[in-house]
C-alpha cells in the first residue's frame, strides 16, 4: 500500500508517468548520439566503447530501463517513465545507501542538473548522516577553468561560475576527487554519474529519458551501479517534496 502511495505521489508530482519535456523523438537522437560518441550523451563513459551495441539494441535497452515497451518508448508525444520501475529502483537505491551508511562508509553527492537535484540530493545526504554514513566534502574549490570551479551547495557538489550553478553533462572535474580521496559510493547524475562509473566506483545513478549512457552502462555491468529513472527537470522544491515522502518513517 506504502509503495502505491508514493509511485502515485512521484507520478502527480511530474517525476514519472506521462513527462511535460522530451519526447520520443529527442530520445532517440539522444540514443543515436551516444553510440556515435558525443561527449554530452556519453557522459565521459570510456567503457561505452566497448558495449558493441546497435541503435535497436540500445534502444531496447533504454526502454527497458523506463519500464516500457519498444512501442511505448517510440511512439506517441511525450516520454514516459513507469512509475513502478523508479519505484523499485529507488528501493534498491536506499537499501544500499542504509547499508553503506549503517558500515560508515563515505558517500558523495553530486549533480549537474543543481535546478532540480540539489534538494533531494541534500535530503538523502541528510539521512545518510543519520543512518551513520560519512558524507564527502569538498576541502577547496578547484579551478575547471578560467571563471568555472567545482563548488557545493550543502553537501553536493555542483559547477559554478561564482554567480551562477550550471547545468552540465561534464564530470571530468570529479576524476581527481576520486581517484586521491577514499569515497565508497557516489549519488549523482550525468557526467558526475559517469565520472564514478569511470573510476569505478559503487554509484546511484539517477537518469532520465534522453540520459542513454547510463542505462547502456548499467545493463552491461551488472553490479556496481544502480540505475534510477526520474524526470531530472523538475522544479527543486517539487523533487524535494517526493523525496522527502520517500524518506519519510
Amino acid at each position: 500500500m506504502l509503495m502505491a502511495k508514493l509511485s502515485s505521489l512521484f507520478q502527480d508530482a511530474g517525476l514519472t508517468g506521462k513527462l511535460k519535456h522530451n519526447s520520443p523523438l529527442i530520445n532517440a537522437k539522444a540514443i543515436q548520439e551516444c553510440l556515435d560518441g558525443t561527449s554530452y550523451w556519453t557522459f565521459g563513459i570510456k567503457a561505452l566503447d566497448f558495449l558493441g551495441y546497435d541503435l535497436p539494441k540500445a534502444t531496447e535497452v533504454v526502454a527497458s530501463s523506463l519500464g516500457l515497451s519498444l512501442r511505448e518508448f517510440q511512439h506517441g508525444k511525450h516520454a514516459m517513465i513507469n512509475p513502478d520501475t523508479t519505484m523499485r529502483a529507488l528501493g534498491a537505491a536506499l537499501s544500499y545507501l542504509r547499508w553503506a551508511s549503517e558500515n560508515h562508509k563515505t558517500v558523495l553527492f553530486a549533480t549537474g542538473h543543481p535546478g532540480s537535484m540539489l534538494g533531494a540530493y541534500q535530503l538523502l545526504a541528510d539521512q545518510t548522516a543519520r543512518w551513520g554514513g560519512r558524507v564527502y566534502r569538498l576541502p577547496d574549490n578547484p579551478s575547471i577553468e578560467p571563471g568555472l570551479w567545482l563548488d557545493s551547495v550543502g553537501d553536493c557538489i555542483v559547477t559554478s561560475d561564482e554567480g551562477t550553478l550550471h547545468h552540465t553533462h561534464d564530470g571530468r572535474v570529479l576524476e581527481d576527487i576520486l581517484q586521491h580521496h577514499r569515497i565508497d559510493l557516489v549519488v549523482a547524475d550525468h557526467g558526475f554519474a559517469g565520472a564514478a562509473i569511470n573510476a569505478g566506483k559503487t554509484v546511484i545513478a539517477i537518469f532520465d529519458t534522453d540520459d542513454p549512457a547510463i542505462p547502456l552502462m548499467a545493463s552491461a555491468q551488472k553490479d556496481g551501479i544502480i540505475a534510477v529513472p526520474l524526470n531530472d527537470n523538475q522544479k527543486n522544491l517539487t523533487t524535494a517534496a517526493a523525496f522527502a515522502a520517500l524518506l519519510k518513517p
